[in-house]
């Protein structure tokens, strides 16, 4: 599907609502009600479903569509569904995310909050 240019701001909320059916629907059905999402749309959709789940959808897609979704997902999603898919049906393997953040073992808690307060406007 050709990328429609959406801004992040709908294409979260259309996410949203996409998810939520996502959810009440089996594999195939998820896949025929994505079938004319945007690219953006869906990869936002899928990350925040399961990523079990996710990797089931994007092993249902077309190759095309799959490399087309996966090129626009946040970044280190689509490495981390492929990871996951090397792990087998029902492990926790399947259920990994990517890592919010990664810290070198010689840095305190205290120090990474700190720093994190900084960098966030509203950490919590």
């Amino acid at each position: 599907m050709q990328p429609m240019q959406m801004e992040s701001s709908d294409v979260a909320k259309r996410a949203a609502g996409l998810d939520e059916q996502m959810l009440e629907r089996g594999v195939a059905e998820t896949c025929q009600l994505i079938a004319t999402e945007p690219d953006d749309v869906v990869a936002r959709a899928l990350g925040d479903l399961s990523p079990a789940i996710a990797v089931r959808v994007l092993q249902r897609l077309s190759s095309e569509r799959r490399a087309a979704v996966e090129r626009v997902a946040a970044e280190g999603w689509a490495e981390q569904w492929r990871r996951n898919e090397s792990y087998a049906e029902g492990s926790i393997g399947r259920l990994m995310t990517p890592p919010l953040a990664i810290v070198s073992p010689d840095i305190t808690v205290g120090k990474r909050s700190t720093a994190c307060a900084r960098s966030s406007p509203d950490p919590w």
